[in-house]
Formats: structure tokens, C-alpha cells, sequence
């Protein structure tokens, strides 16, 4: 009878320190009341039921996907992953590539989403393209669905440029809007070489004209040739930088591309002949420019 008494008033004294603990852990009173019903009316194995319970809920938890909060009103069960996202601040407190190793797939998801309020999306292409790989499939959804946004965005941007180009081909704004517009769309890395084979044509076409022209910008040299690098059409390459050194002598972004060439065709011949001539360019080159030459003096 003695041993009975002192079992119940143990237990007692443990189910109250339990209520305590309840009251400071848990925050719903309909879970603190079914929590003490269980360990009152199951004496020692309540603690364990309840337990357990509490950790199938939390796995449960853990693997559930809710993406309400994307649209309509926001819940905040956890403050440091659903918040809505100070873009700037949070880019700046952990990159959008170091998010994808992260153990929370809703922070991966939000901020892959996140990149479509960027004001250039195309700067986070490479992490778009890397989270394709992820584990997570809602993530691989989500970057999948903001690449073919951007694809469509510059397709359709492309389009209306092109259009307008073809109404006035003479006129320099409109040639110039086209011409980055493309170039844009051929080096950004969002499209595939399967899809970029007809825009490769439109740049070629296009530049075959530009590059005739006095007023040819350095850049309409500069894409052309980098397009003439990825087609391995190095003999065009190579008339296109002697064009490009004619027309712009002055110009840096020349003598790199010049370089380049060289080292793609891994000609030595020509590329000492270039640093002879280099010396009497009226060209002037950066610190950056100038420790790359040095590399081949």
C-alpha cells in the first residue's frame, strides 16, 4: 500500500513538472491538454506514446509541402525561411548557389523563385541552370519554370526588335536595339545550341552588313568574333579581328580578341608578330590588359 502511495505521488510530481515544461514548450492549450490526458491516464507509457507522437509529427512536418505563402497570405512558421525575402540583404547574407546546398527545400524554393524579381535574372543563369541538378523536385520545378520565362521574355523583347530593324534597316537606333538584343540572346546562356542554330544565322546576316559600316561599334567586332570562336570559323575570325584592328586600333577589347585568336589557333607565329605591331597602336591598356601580355613577352 506504502509503495502504491509513493508510485502515484512520484508520478504526480512528474506529471506536474511535465505541465510545467508543456507550458513553456507548447504553445496550442488543445495539444497541452491532450499531451496530460494521455500521460494521466497511461501511467509510464504515456510519456513514451506521446513521445513518439510528438516525433512522427515533426518528420511529417518536415517532408509536407506548402506553398500557399507564394500567393495570397504568407505564413510565418518559420520566421528565418518564409519571411518575405529583402532581396538585396539576403543575396548579400548567403548567394543563391550557396541556398541550393542548404538543407531547407521552402528557403531553395523561394529563392530560386525570388530571381524573377531580379532586376536581370540573367546574372543568376548559372545557378538557374545548376539548380536543375537539385535533389529537391519542387526546386528543379521552379528554376526550370523561371528559365523558360526568361527564354520567353527575350524571344518575344527579340522579336518586336526584329520587326522593327526590318521596317527601317537604316536606321542606327533600331540597329543597335536589334544587334544587342541578339547578341544578348546568343551569349546569355539560357537557350541551347539546338535552339540557338537560327539565331546564330540572324547574327551573322545581321553583322556581315554592320561591319561594313564606318560607324561600326566595337562591340558588333567583338560579338562576331566571339560567335566566329564558337562556330570554329577561325578563318573569318581572323579577317573579322584584322577589321576590327583596322577600324579601331585604339581599342583594348581589340588587342584581347586579337590574343585570343591567336591563342585559339594557337598560332605563335602571328601573336609575336601582333605584340611588335602592338607597339605602334595608339591603343591604351589597362593594368589587366597589360599583365596578359606580358604572359607571352
Amino acid at each position: 500500500m506504502n509503495s502504491t502511495l509513493i508510485f502515484i505521488g512520484i508520478y504526480a510530481l512528474l506529471c506536474i513538472l511535465y505541465f510545467v515544461y508543456l507550458k513553456k514548450a507548447v504553445k496550442e492549450t488543445n495539444n497541452i491538454i491532450f499531451h496530460m490526458i494521455t500521460v494521466i491516464c497511461i501511467p509510464i507509457f504515456g510519456f513514451v506514446l506521446v513521445s513518439l507522437m510528438d516525433y512522427f509529427i515533426q518528420v511529417m512536418r518536415a517532408d509536407e509541402t506548402d506553398y500557399s505563402y507564394y500567393i495570397g497570405e504568407k505564413k510565418y512558421e518559420d520566421l528565418h525561411y518564409l519571411k518575405p525575402l529583402n532581396k538585396q540583404k539576403e543575396i548579400d547574407k548567403v548567394s543563391i548557389e550557396e541556398a541550393l546546398n542548404l538543407n531547407s527545400n521552402t528557403y531553395k524554393r523561394q529563392m530560386v523563385m525570388d530571381t524573377l524579381s531580379s532586376d536581370n535574372v540573367l546574372d543568376y543563369i548559372d545557378v538557374l541552370k545548376k539548380a536543375l541538378g537539385n535533389t529537391d523536385s519542387e526546386t528543379v520545378h521552379y528554376a526550370t519554370a523561371v528559365i523558360m520565362e526568361t527564354q520567353r521574355k527575350l524571344v518575344d523583347s527579340l522579336l518586336k526588335l526584329r520587326r522593327a530593324y526590318q521596317q527601317d534597316m537604316d536606321n542606327r537606333y533600331a540597329i543597335t536595339n536589334y544587334e544587342e538584343a541578339l547578341s544578348n540572346t546568343i551569349f546569355c546562356g539560357v537557350f541551347d545550341e539546338n535552339n540557338l542554330a537560327k539565331y546564330y544565322e540572324w547574327y551573322k546576316e545581321l553583322t556581315d552588313k554592320l561591319l561594313k559600316e564606318e560607324w561600326a561599334l566595337e562591340r558588333f567586332f567583338d560579338n562576331r568574333i566571339k560567335l566566329d570562336f564558337i562556330l570554329g570559323d577561325f578563318r573569318h575570325a581572323k579577317e573579322t579581328c584584322e577589321q576590327f584592328k583596322k577600324q579601331n586600333p585604339y581599342s583594348e577589347l581589340m588587342v584581347n580578341r586579337y590574343i585570343e585568336y591567336c591563342i585559339n589557333t594557337q598560332d605563335k607565329k602571328l601573336l609575336n608578330q601582333f605584340m611588335e605591331e602592338l607597339k605602334g597602336l595608339p591603343v591604351k591598356l589597362t593594368q589587366e590588359t597589360l599583365q596578359y601580355i606580358h604572359l607571352f613577352n
